[in-house]
């Protein structure tokens, strides 16, 4: 009996996971950047070409409030330099709007509460295989 309830939850494991073409160890996820105008953010890695790459408001990309940004429209991918910028008409919040974007040397301490989150995008791709474990990144 023990061992039809382990096979059972092994299977229906794998069912809530779903079969994906793409390893754990071969995808990043809830990678987090905060864009600034159209100006490109590196990814840490390049990823995979020909991929989707999920751009999401949230960590937890499966929330109510989740916003799910669409390529093209939201951002564009620079796929060989493993880039992401937002566009001209994006939804993403741009960091240059931020109160303390540019200034330098500020005192934390006049500004207590006070956070970047609502900034933050969070990204999910499939990473270019021969990129993995290469130190060419954040040069």
């Amino acid at each position: 009996m023990f061992t039809r309830l382990f096979i059972a939850a092994i299977f229906l494991r794998r069912c809530a996971t779903g079969s994906s073409t793409v390893s754990k160890k071969h995808f990043q996820s809830g990678e987090s950047v905060i864009p600034a105008g159209e100006e490109a953010a590196r990814l840490a890695f390049p990823p995979k070409p020909h991929q989707s790459i999920e751009v999401h408001s949230t960590y937890r990309k499966n929330l109510p409030q989740t916003i799910r940004d669409e390529e093209g429209r939201d951002f564009a991918v620079d796929y060989e330099p493993g880039e992401i910028r937002r566009t001209a008409p994006s939804r993403i919040p741009d960091f240059r709007t931020n109160v303390l974007f540019g200034v330098e040397d500020f005192d934390h301490g006049k500004f207590p509460g006070f956070s970047n989150n609502k900034f933050f995008v969070f990204v999910d791709y499939a990473i270019k295989r021969k990129s993995i474990g290469s130190s060419n990144r954040r040069k």
